[in-house]
């Protein structure tokens, strides 16, 4: 007799819309059981892009640079004024697609990320996936310039 586990991976999935700076900006943010992603939507949820700290991608990445000189190239091509990136996700024929955070966009990740509900933190088995009391944390809209719709 041969017995064959499966452990079937639980995830949540939400949407954020953040409103920064009369920009309205939409987020979708993914919770598995190895950690959460947050990434930027455009174009009607077809496009993300995933918000990433250059020295976190220099770091990663490092075979790319070989040396400080390369790394340095790369930091002065995106011009970045936040230090963050934003790189897309999904099918880009083999090629890198990548642009600098704008200040707006990055205000509005800090946004979302501030404000991830509490059951896509925790330990996912320990969650159900309906909210007994179906009322929205009053923590989502602070008194900020920036909000959650």
């Amino acid at each position: 007799m041969t017995i064959f586990l499966s452990e079937v991976e639980t995830f949540c999935l939400c949407s954020a819309t953040v409103v920064e700076k009369n920009c309205t900006f939409d987020f979708v943010v993914r919770s598995t059981p190895i950690g959460i992603s947050i990434c930027l939507v455009e174009n009607s949820y077809e496009e993300e892009w995933l918000p990433v700290k250059i020295e976190t991608y220099l770091k990663v990445n490092a075979g790319m640079f070989p040396d400080e000189e390369a790394k340095e190239d790369f930091r002065k091509q995106l011009n970045s004024e936040t230090g963050w990136m934003l790189d897309k996700q999904g099918e880009n024929a083999g090629s890198l697609v990548q642009r600098a955070m704008r200040i707006s966009e990055y205000e509005a990740f800090q946004t979302v990320e501030k404000n991830i509900p509490r059951k896509m933190r925790k330990d996912l088995t320990d969650i159900s996936l309906e909210d007994e009391s179906n009322q929205v944390p009053t923590s989502l809209f602070g008194k900020r310039p920036s909000h959650l719709m």
